[in-house]
């Protein structure tokens, strides 16, 4: 018998990393769907942690396993179901699904990840790898697909975990058939989880990024949870910038703070910027060519959205920023600051990510 809507409660195992006491700290975070509603319970302390109340920037469509949701600025990684119900419940709208773009089909990035999000899908990992040949043989499992192989490694491919029904037609629709038909998302060899190790969480696969000549755009989690990430990357493409790297990383808040440290001083509101690059995901770009740094700068704008309304109201901060803090993008101040911050994540962020990944998971494929 199905629970009438005004009964239904899902529940999801989640933890936080208290890095102040150096322990991670487990709860149980229930979703009353009647009022949308939230509460935690101390799974170790068996007490209530967080009474039930409104919290408008969790919404149900945040929470799943292996999610990453920031609730007063505690930063939970979702770990399982924590219920019969809410697993039978959410798995089958759940289904996840991996894509792989080719490179003839990097220009496409922004109109893809749009149409993924303006459908209702989630888009749980973006990362672009280069794979060698060997790898991509790995990767089909099948030691006869050497064209298939070799089609993956000509040039970097953009890996994207999908989560929702539906998502591999869509995918088939945008790219075309000729395109995806030799990218299927399911792979009989190896399941999902296998799948998603390998190209996000493996160390011997490395990032598209050039880490040299480069400037990098940072896409704020306001406009990522909005759905909008996808305009922005197609706006980004269409004035003629190239993408030379792309990937999508949740912040915890020593990352931010030290990609902020530049700015101490500087930005009277550092640390609400910190906070803000905290509250979800971020898409960052590393983007090459020339004079791509005066470029991405003059599309960007002023950093006050309200200055760039005024002066510039067609610049990616005037559309898509909401004030000083939330003002839609980050991009690279100084030519040799680009370098640098592209190292920063595309390096630095993602190997701590990948030690967070391997003491969870218990290593890779």
């Amino acid at each position: 018998m199905s629970k009438a809507e005004n009964e239904v409660t899902y529940c999801f195992v989640v933890e936080w990393y208290d890095r102040q006491a150096s322990i991670t700290r487990q709860y149980l975070l229930y979703y009353f769907l009647l009022d949308d509603t939230i509460e935690m319970y101390d799974i170790k302390n068996r007490r209530t942690f967080l009474k039930r109340c409104h919290y408008p920037d969790i919404v149900l469509e945040d929470l799943f396993v292996g999610a990453v949701v920031t609730i007063y600025a505690r930063q939970l990684a979702v770990l399982d179901f924590g219920d019969a119900f809410t697993k039978r419940a959410l798995s089958i709208a759940r289904t996840r699904s991996i894509a792989l773009i080719k490179p003839k089909q990097w220009g496409r990035l922004g109109i893809i990840v749009d149409a993924l999000y303006k459908n209702n899908f989630v888009v749980r990992r973006i990362r672009s790898v280069q794979l060698s040949l060997q790898q991509a043989l790995q990767f089909w499992g099948d030691t006869q697909a050497t064209l298939r192989a070799k089609n993956l490694s000509d040039g970097p491919v953009i890996a994207v975990e999908v989560i929702g029904v539906g998502a591999d037609q869509l995918l088939l629709d945008l790219m075309g058939e000729e395109e995806t038909k030799s990218m299927e998302t399911n792979f009989s060899r190896r399941s999902h989880e296998e799948e998603a190790k390998f190209l996000f969480e493996n160390p011997d696969i490395k990032s598209s990024a050039r880490l040299k000549d480069c400037t990098v755009c940072l896409i704020h989690p306001h406009v990522v949870v909005g759905g909008a990430a996808g305009e922005v990357i197609d706006i980004i493409q269409k004035r003629g910038l190239k993408i030379s790297a792309v990937q999508l990383f949740s912040l915890d808040r020593q990352s931010a703070t030290e990609f902020m440290d530049v700015y101490q001083g500087i930005l009277p509101h550092q640390n609400a910027m910190i906070d803000e690059l905290t509250t979800g995901a971020s898409i960052v770009l590393e983007l090459e060519g020339p004079d791509v740094l005066p470029n991405l700068r003059t599309l960007c704008g002023p950093p006050d959205p309200e200055i760039a309304r005024y002066l510039d109201p067609d610049s990616l901060r005037a559309v898509f920023g909401q004030s000083k803090v939330k003002n839609g993008v980050h991009c690279t101040d100084l030519s040799d600051d680009g370098p640098l911050e592209s190292s920063f994540f595309f390096d630095e962020v993602h190997n701590s990510d990948l030690i967070k990944s391997r003491a969870t998971n218990g290593g890779y494929m």
